[in-house]
């Protein structure tokens, strides 16, 4: 996939896992949102480490 173009329509928790699916293969991603905010709403999720408490200073 690498050098081609994507277009993700949707900046929720499913676009942003497509995001990231298409980007660690090396395609160039454009993602369209309708709301002033990417992944509005969701909760901080890490990958590095479950234990740490969630913020909720984000909204």
């Amino acid at each position: 996939m690498k050098g081609q173009k994507i277009a993700i329509i949707g900046g929720g928790a499913v676009g942003l896992d497509v995001k990231e699916l298409f980007t660690e293969r090396g395609a160039e991603v454009t993602m369209v949102e309708m709301l002033p905010m990417i992944g509005n709403g969701l909760a901080p999720v890490t990958k590095c480490d479950t234990n740490v408490p969630a913020r909720h200073d984000y909204l």
